[in-house]
């Protein structure tokens, strides 16, 4: 019985991991390209401004670059598992005529995209530093590094079917969130080091689950990195609530995705 529901489930999600790429790719000429610009075009721009700013790096013998895209990889992650893994269970409802497939099934085979998609493009851009100027940098323990980027992933996740619940009541959130994000992306710790910050302002980011998840991807990656400590219980903690939370009322819910 059991290797028959596993031989199953694989084809299953063989199936839907295919279609999530085909869809997000298939049709975009630069759908490929763009996965790597973007990051790329953000770092270029943060370099910039910090460059204007001040011309010290970030941290001692850090490149800004390196500094920067060890920031956003993780930032881009949790926000487009936060945007994009619900709205798969709409855009899948034809498929859920074959009893096989459950809403859960299409919301997990775009998260597994999502955290693939950015895991290949850090350490093809961490090859590109490597190759085109020598910079060798790469998770120091790396094991760590992805039990951090997979738990922000989770937090993502679960905020997003949160977001997706009180859509249904209020539209008006999606402008909300916009607004929401943006502040997250400048208080987040991607271009300066929380740690350097004043006491008062360490506060804020001690009591930030995002900003601690991409403390801890940078702390795995970047040696003797003065990450704030002490936030890795609440860290853990409200990745775990918001995850359950967010997929208990998303599953409230399903019935109401599905008939919008």
């Amino acid at each position: 019985y059991y290797p028959s529901v596993w031989k199953e489930l694989k084809q299953v999600y063989y199936l839907l991991l295919l279609r999530e790429v085909k869809t997000r790719f298939g049709r975009l000429k630069l759908g490929w390209v763009w996965i790597f610009l973007e990051p790329l075009l953000h770092t270029i721009l943060l370099v910039a401004i910090r460059s204007l700013w001040s011309h010290r790096p970030i941290l001692p013998d850090v490149p800004n670059t390196v500094y920067m895209l060890n920031s956003l990889i993780p930032w881009f992650l949790f926000r487009d598992i936060s945007t994009r893994c619900t709205t798969a269970i709409a855009a899948n409802k034809g498929l859920f005529v074959f009893s096989r497939i459950r809403p859960w099934d299409t919301v997990s085979a775009r998260f597994i995209i999502e955290v693939f998609l950015s895991c290949f493009v850090y350490f093809s851009l961490m090859l590109g530093l490597w190759w085109f100027w020598d910079i060798v940098v790469f998770p120091t323990r790396i094991a760590e590094w992805f039990l951090s980027l997979f738990l922000l992933a989770l937090l993502g996740l679960g905020l997003d079917g949160i977001l997706a619940s009180v859509a249904l009541y209020f539209p008006e959130i999606s402008k909300i969130k916009e607004v929401l994000f943006s502040l997250l992306y400048f208080t987040s710790g991607l271009f300066f080091v929380p740690s350097q910050m004043p006491p008062s302002a360490q506060f804020i980011f001690r009591w930030n689950p995002i900003a601690l998840g991409i403390e801890y991807c940078k702390a795995n990656t970047l040696e003797s990195y003065p990450y704030i400590r002490g936030g890795g219980l609440f860290f853990l903690l409200t990745v775990l609530g918001t995850f359950i939370v967010g997929q208990h009322i998303l599953n409230r819910h399903i019935s109401k995705i599905l008939n919008e």
